[in-house]
């Protein structure tokens, strides 16, 4: 049988990743749904544990959301214990967006695919390793790169 050509492993890759990705987002929408929380609270959820000094604009520039829809949605997060706000210490005017204690809750339900994951890169070799890792971070600037110019047309 004959190896597949270059097209078609990158047809094949580009397709495993919309796939993944939507894996993703089902997984964040079941996840939202199981603590009672809308799917675009939940990927909020998700910017606040990966960025430690997230501002409400930040948020908003990062999610692609208005500063008001993030007001109304930190305010119910912070309402329910995801998130609590902080000030800056120098700088009073600023707000930093931080995990609260109910963010525990969140954290169970997603820590068996989190275990299984760990378990399944775990058995790539370090140079394997470096390629994933490359190829996300430049993926996710391309990614980055189109949501930023789909947002300007």
């Amino acid at each position: 049988m004959a190896q597949p050509s270059k097209k078609e492993l990158v047809g094949t890759l580009i397709t495993i990743i919309r796939l993944s990705s939507s894996q993703g987002a089902l997984m964040g929408h079941a996840v939202a749904e199981r603590v009672g929380l809308k799917a675009s609270h939940s990927e909020c959820l998700d910017l606040v544990n990966l960025y430690p000094d997230l501002t409400a604009g930040k948020l908003a520039e990062l999610s692609g959301l208005s500063t008001g829809a993030i007001t109304g949605i930190v305010d119910k997060l912070e309402k329910g214990g995801y998130v609590q706000r902080e000030r800056d210490t120098k700088d009073r005017r600023k707000v930093y967006i931080r995990p609260g204690p109910a963010m525990v809750k969140v954290a169970m339900l997603y820590a068996p695919m989190a275990q299984a994951m760990e378990r399944l890169i775990g058995t790539f070799t370090a140079e394997e390793l470096r390629v994933l890792i490359d190829f996300h971070q430049r993926a996710g600037g391309v990614i980055t790169a189109e949501i930023a110019a789909l947002r300007k047309r």
